[in-house]
This record gives C-alpha cells, sequence and structure tokens, in this order.
C-alpha cells in the first residue's frame, strides 16, 4: 500500500449520485469520488483525507 500525497482539494460538487472531490495534484486536476470504500479516513483536525485510491486507474 503507497502512502503518497495525491495533492491538496481545492473543492467538492454534487453530481446526483454522489460528491466529487476536485484535486490539485503534481499531475494537474484529479476527481475522486467521496464515497465509502474510496475514502478510508477524514481528520480535521490534522487536516488530511485517506483514500483507497489508485491515481493511474
Amino acid at each position: 500500500m503507497d502512502r503518497a500525497p495525491l495533492g491538496i482539494v481545492n473543492h467538492l460538487f454534487e453530481t446526483g449520485a454522489n460528491d466529487v472531490m476536485v484535486i490539485d495534484g503534481e499531475e494537474g486536476e484529479m476527481l475522486v469520488p467521496f464515497v465509502p470504500g474510496v475514502v478510508r479516513e477524514v481528520n480535521l483536525e490534522e487536516g488530511y483525507i485517506k483514500l483507497d485510491w489508485q491515481p493511474n486507474d
């Protein structure tokens, strides 16, 4: 399991089916679904979100 930062969450938007995070990273903008199974942990106090996500998928 890689633990590499993907970037910074710029904003979220609704699609009707689920919310989507827009992440600004080194490789450009990434769209990641904000759903259980992808989002593993949200820690607002420490300022991170853990994902089960492969950026090249």
